[in-house]
């Protein structure tokens, strides 16, 4: 089944855009807390 999806290439290319994706949605943000590098800076 790995192989089947593209087994490690798939998901290293997967996962990155993942949690670019979650540093963008309100609803899945707060749900990786512990992710801080996924937050962008803040302007001041």
């Amino acid at each position: 089944m790995w192989e089947l999806i593209g087994g490690r290439a798939t998901f290293e290319k997967l996962v990155p855009e993942f949690y670019e994706g979650v540093a963008t949605d309100e609803v899945l943000l707060p749900m990786y807390p512990e992710q801080q590098t996924l937050r962008a800076p803040s302007s001041a």
